[in-house]
């Protein structure tokens, strides 16, 4: 589309503070909406773990409007879609339906996010799909390996805690609960409602007013602390160990990163794309193709609000886990940007540039993408930002991007064993997998 004729993003307020993004898009005759939430999991009380989750599951189960079934079975009648998400730092919820039924659409996301009524059998229902849920969780080790990770990476805050929660702290919820959560943090004045698609910015004002301005904030809004997770030890090894019914080996590295509105984290996503992101891949190349030592591997920037992470994760025979581990920490604390080419670094730049644009060729992508940036950046025009600072990345600013944050010996590592190869990994492994994490300086 030649740049005159570019659709322009509108953000507005409305008079109880709730922000609304149009932006219209008539490649196809629909209409994407997402309500967020400024509350996630990392914000609970440890008491309360899970509960953003599990409210979010609620939600469809009746609300003051709607039976349980004719909350999905509205926007479904239509030919739409509906869901919710729940994050660290959000809950979001989502329908894409015709653009004629947009109002549906409207009232049916108000519905879902103030009009719940969460009664105690139905929340005993749902208490029972999420423990279901947690379990699967724990059963796959990927999952796993993720949730033991973050433990040990973010163990100062709120978000060492799975979103999911844990087994006594979904078991525990109420009713009284959910309403109080839903009270304190379900503010207009924090949230945000995306609308984009083959819509007009005055309909979507007209509506937007019709069913949230009369929705009220019973405090005024605070960017809410981060509370402390379950206590850890002062003497809390950096490297975890656990065994269980696996056939392989799965390793997880992790260092700690910026949190997302810093400026450091498209070249954090660039050494991310550099390290693991592909084939081409420096990790990739080496470990799988060359030395054919991992099943694979691969390593991703995990970008939150207010922590984030470089992780760096495996799948192995157990049998060449003590190579892959020392060759493979002494790799990471050696790095030096000369280690890529001009050619590997604009590959991996336009990789992460190719990514953001090809997310945004589906009304679903385009309006996820847009209230990612103004949620947390304040701003759509965030990612011209973003994509500038990709674009002046450079040689240089990979040297100091590893110098800042790629600190192997600061490091935490967790590995998912068979139980098979207990005894051939000794009862000190742990220990001496720490004690050669803390010699790479």
């Amino acid at each position: 589309m030649p740049p005159a004729q570019q659709p322009q993003t509108s953000v507005f307020r409305l008079k109880n503070g709730l922000t609304v993004l149009v932006h219209p898009d008539k490649r196809f005759p629909l209409a994407a909406l997402r309500l967020y939430a400024r509350v996630g999991s990392a914000v609970e009380e440890p008491a309360k773990a899970g509960i953003s989750h599990v409210l979010e599951h609620m939600v469809f189960k009746g609300t003051k409007k709607r039976s349980s079934g004719r909350v999905a079975s509205d926007i479904e009648a239509v030919g739409g879609y509906l869901n919710a998400a729940t994050s660290f730092d959000y809950t979001v919820f989502i329908t894409e339906l015709p653009a004629e039924h947009i109002e549906l659409g409207m009232d049916v996301l108000q519905d879902m996010a103030f009009g719940a009524v969460f009664r105690a059998k139905d929340l005993d229902l749902e208490q029972k799909v999420v423990l279901a849920e947690l379990e699967r969780n724990e059963d796959n080790p990927s999952t796993r390996l993720f949730n033991r990770l973050q433990e040990s990476v973010w163990r100062d805050s709120g978000y060492a805690r799975p979103i999911i929660g844990f087994r006594d702290t979904v078991a525990n919820l109420t009713t009284k609960d959910l309403r109080r959560f839903r009270q304190h943090f379900y503010q207009p004045q924090s949230m945000l409602l995306v609308v984009c698609g083959k819509v007009s910015p005055t309909t979507v004002s007209r509506l937007a007013n019709k069913y949230f301005s009369g929705l009220e904030n019973s405090r005024v809004w605070q960017r809410p602390p981060l509370p402390a997770p379950v206590t850890c030890p002062p003497d809390h090894n950096p490297v975890l160990v656990e065994y269980g019914p696996w056939n392989k080996a799965y390793l997880g590295l992790a260092v700690n990163l910026p949190p997302s509105g810093s400026s450091d984290i498209p070249g954090c996503e660039v050494l991310a794309q550099l390290l693991g992101g592909d084939r081409t891949s420096l990790l990739f190349r080496k470990y799988k193709y060359k030395e054919q030592l991992v099943d694979s591997i691969h390593s991703s920037s995990v970008t939150l609000e207010r922590r984030s992470m470089l992780l760096v994760q495996a799948t192995l025979n157990p049998a060449n886990l003590t190579q892959v581990w020392l060759s493979l920490t002494k790799d990471l604390a050696e790095l030096n940007a000369d280690q890529f080419t001009d050619q590997d670094i604009a590959r991996a730049k336009l990789n992460l540039e190719d990514a953001m644009f090809r997310s945004k060729e589906t009304l679903s992508g385009l309006a996820s993408k847009l209230g990612y940036f103004q949620f947390f950046e304040s701003s759509p025009e965030a990612e011209q930002s973003y994509l500038l600072d990709l674009a002046r990345f450079h040689r240089e600013s990979l040297k100091n991007l590893l110098a800042k944050y790629l600190r192997i010996d600061m490091a935490k590592a967790v590995l998912l064993l068979p139980e098979t190869f207990r005894k051939q990994a000794g009862p000190d492994l742990a220990e001496d997998m720490a004690e050669e994490l803390a010699c790479q300086d």
